[in-house]
């Protein structure tokens, strides 16, 4: 499995410092009601959360830069990372698949929910990135990271058959990563930081879909790998 590089305290931008004029980091945010992340999805049988963790970050941050929120192709990955489809996958490897082959639309490669043939078309390539910044220095790093920059992907240890709703807050979880999801929100409720996370398990499971899980306690080793894109400047 590959393994990001370690780029030090982050986050970083295209591996360089920041702009200094970024906007402070707010109490809460809501990258759902900004319009830049899809619908829940759902993976079926296929262990491919690592895929659609890849993919709706890429999402996520192409919308915010460019204003058009486009869904693009898990199945693309699943059938052409070979080493990963409906297995066990990451992230990092998947965003390095982006980095290097690019996505296609999932009009055009829909998701089937089991690895086959690669039909990768590099013709049909509609995005790319140019990095990927992998957070370091904790959860408050990773809230600034969501507050500044947008969604972020993270793994955390989850029996999805043992969540229903309300904050995810107690220990019968490690912190070993067995599944890959989006952190899209932020905020306290009752006094309690939590953080909110986009699933791939359909939105008829959890609250709608998400996951809330209680935020600055590592809940679930939530602050293990956090991930997002970046892209060249236009």
């Amino acid at each position: 499995m590959a393994t990001p590089p370690e780029w030090g305290a982050l986050p970083f931008w295209n591996n360089r410092a920041p702009p200094q004029d970024l906007p402070a980091v707010p109490d809460s945010i809501d990258w759902r009601t900004h319009g830049i992340v899809s619908p829940v999805k759902n993976q079926g049988s296929c262990r491919s959360d690592w895929a659609f963790s890849a993919v709706g970050v890429v999402e996520s941050h192409l919308a915010k830069r460019t204003g058009h929120l486009v869904e693009f192709s898990e199945q693309q990955m699943v059938d052409c990372v070979s080493s990963e489809g409906c297995s066990e996958g990451s992230t990092y490897g998947g965003l390095k698949f982006v980095e290097s082959m690019g996505l296609q639309g999932s009009v055009f490669y829909p998701y089937t929910g089991q690895q086959g043939m690669c039909k990768y078309n590099r013709h049909n390539v509609v995005a790319r990135i140019n990095g990927i910044v992998q957070i370091y220095g904790g959860e408050n790093a990773m809230r600034d990271a969501v507050g500044k920059f947008g969604p972020i992907a993270v793994g955390l240890d989850l029996d999805p058959s043992v969540y229903r709703s309300g904050i995810l807050d107690g220990p019968n979880c490690s912190t070993t990563t067995t599944f890959n999801a989006i952190i899209v929100r932020y905020g306290t409720e009752a006094g309690k930081d939590y953080w909110i996370v986009k699933m791939s398990l359909g939105p008829n499971w959890g609250e709608n879909g998400y996951l809330r899980i209680v935020r600055n306690k590592n809940m679930c080793g939530i602050d293990q790998i956090a991930l997002y894109p970046t892209f060249l400047d236009f």
